[in-house]
Parts: structure tokens; C-alpha cells; sequence
């Protein structure tokens, strides 16, 4: 089996555990699905290659999530790419392919799945947490392939140099919810209103600025709940200012601080001024 090919945007591997939970929490949600408009498209059909057992009905499922995903994106930020193989790999397959891609010790708790710069490989175990079973996951580490095809973050390409600049890694993380939470609106699984209402209570617990670099917090375990929840929520006031399209004009104008203004129309320091004001708006801290 080959896991590479000439041309190749990125190597997807998803567990058939999570797609399945996907159809499930589809059924009935009372919105059309995106898949049926993927024609409209005109893209070619994203390669598979799928493990034993995996089902007829099984693999369809798998496709039409990757379509309703490209759709959304395609509509939403007027990109999409279908230069991408699917792999469905049991836990031990994904085990093997972490260490192939990011070397043994690689210091990551990849429970589900990551992109690797440069290679956009997305990797899932079977073992996903539910919450990320809910159609987000398929869709979260797609959208990572379209922010590395913009190019992505300035310093992650700048390996061995010193990292500059205010702080932008949330964006990544952030944006991929976000753009994930747009496809469970519109297959009817979970509302983005609802998306956004969870995303708020978390942060009002949290009791927080959003921090303007890693060292801001005192607890370091806290920074996934930033990056993820606080960060979905910037990227979410960020598209309401500027058009979800400046998203990966972020991405495509350089991924640092002077792209950050070129795409969303702000510096970072207003950016952070203004989005103090809107957390104490829409999470001010719990008593």
C-alpha cells in the first residue's frame, strides 16, 4: 500500500467509529444535506482506501461527509481541494503513522488525529472523544489542508528561526472550529448558536482575558480550552467583520502579524482591545 502520491495535498486518516456517529446524528436533522450539491462543484472525487470490514454503506457515509465538508468550505471561504487521500486505519495503523510522520518522543497527545506541516497528514483513531465524534472532526482537520494549501502560519515555515511577533497560533485551532462548527449548522446536527453558547459558558468559567501569548496564563493546561473555545469565538467575531474568505487570506497573505491586519482590516493590538470588550459582553465571568 502506498501512502503518497505525486501531487498529493494531504493523507487523511479517519476512524470509521467517528464517521458512523456522523450518520447517525444526520438522520433527521431536518436540513438538506451539502453532499447532494457537491456536483455543483465540479471537483474530482477526494481518493480512499479503506481498511477490512469497512462496509459498502459504511465507505458512502465516509464520502459524503468529506463532500458535505467541501461544500460548506467552498461556500463559505471559496476554497477547496480534492488532492487528498482518505485512509481509514485502526488504532495501531494510526499509532504507526504518527511516529512515521513526527518521528518517536514526537511530544504530542494526538488522541484523534493532526495535520503535519508540509505533509498535511490527518490521522483518527477509532477512540475519538465523543464530543469530537459529532462530525467536527472530519471537517476541523479538512480545513487545517486548506489553511497549509494558503500556506499557513509564517513560523511554522521558518524552521530553526526564533518565533516573532505577537501571537497567532489560536487562529490554526480556532478557525478549524469554526469552520467545522459551519458544517454541523448545515447538516442539522448542531447549531452554530449553540456552537457559539457553549463556547461562551466555557470561557465565562474560564474567567479570563483571551491572552495575548502562551506565557499570559498562569496555567498551561488552560490553553487548549483557549485555543479551542476562545479561539473559535475570534474567529467567529473576526468573520463577522471581515467576510469569512479573510480567513485564509490570512493564511495566504503570510500567516503573521501584517497579514493578520491585511485580511481582517485591524492590528492586532485593536483586535485584542476590542475583543476584551466583547468577551465582558458576551462572557463576563460567573460569580
Amino acid at each position: 500500500m502506498v501512502l503518497s502520491r505525486s501531487g498529493v495535498t494531504g493523507l487523511v486518516v479517519l476512524a470509521v467509529a467517528v464517521l458512523l456517529a456522523v450518520v447517525i446524528m444526520a438522520c433527521g436533522g431536518g436540513k438538506p444535506d451539502p453532499a447532494e450539491r457537491w456536483a455543483e462543484l465540479g471537483v474530482e472525487e477526494a481518493e480512499f482506501v479503506f481498511a477490512d470490514g469497512v462496509t459498502p454503506d459504511e465507505q458512502e457515509a465516509m464520502k459524503r461527509e468529506l463532500r458535505a465538508a467541501q461544500v460548506v468550505f467552498a461556500e463559505h471561504f471559496g476554497a477547496v481541494t480534492s488532492d487528498v487521500t482518505v485512509y481509514i486505519l485502526d488504532a495501531d495503523q494510526y499509532e504507526e503513522r504518527i511516529v512515521s510522520a513526527l518521528g518517536e518522543g514526537h511530544g504530542f497527545e494526538l488522541t484523534c488525529g493532526v495535520a503535519v506541516p508540509g505533509e498535511a497528514l490527518i490521522v483518527a483513531p477509532t477512540d475519538c472523544p465523543e464530543e469530537k465524534s459529532r462530525g467536527a472532526f472530519l471537517a476541523h482537520e479538512y480545513f487545517r489542508v486548506l489553511q497549509q494549501d494558503a500556506g499557513g502560519l509564517a513560523w511554522r515555515r521558518q524552521v530553526g528561526t526564533v518565533r516573532q511577533g505577537v501571537w497567532l497560533g489560536w487562529i490554526e485551532a480556532g478557525s478549524a472550529v469554526y469552520a467545522s462548527a459551519l458544517v454541523s449548522d448545515a447538516t442539522g446536527r448542531v447549531s452554530l448558536d449553540a456552537q457559539r453558547d457553549r463556547a461562551r459558558s466555557t470561557w465565562a468559567n474560564l474567567a479570563q482575558p483571551f491572552p495575548r501569548r502562551p506565557t499570559d496564563l498562569a496555567d498551561r493546561e488552560q490553553m487548549p480550552l483557549f485555543v479551542y473555545n476562545a479561539g473559535f469565538l475570534a474567529t467567529d467575531w473576526l468573520v463577522e467583520r471581515a467576510g469569512p474568505e479573510a480567513v485564509l487570506k490570512f493564511f495566504r497573505f503570510g500567516g503573521h502579524a501584517a497579514a493578520f491586519e491585511a485580511a481582517f482590516g485591524l492590528t492586532f493590538d485593536e483586535f485584542h482591545i476590542a475583543f476584551e470588550e466583547h468577551r465582558l459582553e458576551v462572557a463576563p465571568p460567573f460569580e
